[in-house]
């Protein structure tokens, strides 16, 4: 085997797979908040914006496109509709053939001589893990739409046999062979019943026993029917608080479940990646998402669980605050195996030097050295091209990035996930 890259944080989902009432809150949420930034810092020039449209169309009828668009980049808001536009492009795409336009894009913009160089090292492969996520219930979005009073259904299965099959049609298709994929499953305890649960990690993870070569054997064999998947198909499991999944509930049979899923998965240490960011795919009330997001309420998961191999994913980001991020960390300096991704978030170098600056004031060297040992390179792709171009895009930033020497970025794509995933 190579050396390997690893892309901790990614998903293969089309246009038939979200709750789409709860995607397209998805694509308002991050211009609302931007706009509600440029608002509050331009006053001025809001309100001459304001006047010029409004003259517009008072004395031609109209609103000129390419007027309105100037004003919008200069407004800082130039991608508000490109970068969606790109999204939903990506999201026509079947599982398979995205693999191959994220393959195309890692070969030809950010390899170089068959390798992703970062000084003296060197990577010949790269380890996806496309996370699965349970969009199965109903949305809480938009409750007077006169055909959203029937609960919608998407069957987290669907998703599932399209990312296997595109896993399986990459394998077939691809020349190059540069990815390894390995999804992790998504479920949501409240969509199932107890015995269900109890099912479905038999199902699939009964046998599981982590190894790399054991995942790597059995990628691509998928026969198009669930009921012959078997162990070591999924390298984890994906939950997400956003769309009603809460880590420790109050309800004693729904805590039930949880805890189910905690002990097989410490048990077996199989890896748990949870969202861990005040942005996302929500179908649940305000009030809800801070509720079951909070690192907080993983401490308590923990304090119970404490070997449970945990990802808390995007590094606890929060528009206005960093107490998630705080969370995440003490977490973190905490626990033995609690991780978290940098997916979402690092798409400036700005990031990168935020991240120095929180590393040095730990000041502790043990503690910088083991939160440079519990950070994960994931993109987030596709859904990060709401913030960003392309997928190389986001690789070459963290390739280039000074902020960091070799030695810390291999812990970070691969050292840190390599653990993760296969220890």
């Amino acid at each position: 085997m190579g050396k390997y890259f690893y892309d901790i944080h990614c998903h293969a989902i089309n246009m038939s797979h979200p709750n789409f009432l709860a995607f397209i809150k998805r694509f308002e949420d991050p211009l609302f908040q931007d706009a509600d930034k440029f608002l509050k810092k331009n006053r001025l020039k809001t309100l001459l914006g304001v006047n010029y449209a409004l003259f517009n169309f008072l004395f031609f009828k109209k609103l000129n496109k390419e007027n309105l668009m100037a004003l919008l980049s200069k407004a800082g808001l130039g991608d508000v509709t490109a970068y969606p536009r790109n999204l939903l492009a990506a999201m026509e795409n079947d599982a398979a053939s995205l693999f191959m336009l994220m393959e195309e894009c890692i070969l030809n913009h950010v390899m170089k001589n068959g390798k992703i160089i970062i000084d003296d090292k060197e990577y010949d492969k790269v380890i996806l893990t496309p996370l699965i996520m349970d969009f199965g219930s109903k949305t809480a979005s938009y409750r007077d739409l006169h055909y959203n009073r029937t609960p919608v259904k998407k069957p987290v299965v669907e998703q599932t046999i399209d990312v296997l099959n595109g896993i399986k049609n990459y394998n077939e298709q691809s020349t190059n062979k540069l990815f390894e994929i390995y999804p992790f499953m998504g479920i949501n305890p409240k969509n199932y019943e107890l015995t269900e649960i109890e099912h479905m990690l038999d199902m699939y993870f009964s046998d599981y026993n982590g190894s790399h070569e054991t995942l790597l054997s059995n990628m691509g064999v998928f026969d198009g029917d669930m009921h012959n998947v078997r162990s070591n198909t999924f390298a984890g499991i994906k939950v997400y608080p956003l769309m009603g999944f809460d880590p420790w509930p109050n309800d004693s049979k729904e805590l039930e479940k949880v805890e189910l899923i905690y002990s097989r998965c410490m048990e077996k240490n199989i890896p748990i990646t949870s969202h861990c960011s005040d942005e996302g795919f929500s179908i649940v009330s305000q009030e809800e998402s801070e509720n079951f997001t909070t690192p907080a309420k993983w401490d308590k998961v923990l304090n119970k669980y404490n070997k449970l191999k945990l990802n808390l994913a995007h590094l606890g980001k929060q528009d206005n605050s960093v107490q998630w991020q705080k969370g995440v960390i003490e977490l973190i300096l905490k626990y033995d195996n609690v991780y978290s991704d940098i997916s979402y978030r690092a798409i400036t170098d700005d990031f990168y030097k935020n991240l120095k600056s929180v590393l040095e004031n730990l000041k502790e060297p043990s503690h910088i050295n083991k939160l440079k040992e519990r950070l994960l390179f994931g993109s987030d792709f596709m859904i990060n091209l709401l913030k960003i171009g392309s997928y190389c895009e986001f690789y070459n930033i963290f390739v280039s990035t000074s902020y960091f020497d070799s030695n810390e970025k291999n812990l970070f794509c691969s050292t840190n996930p390599e653990q993760f995933l296969f220890s």
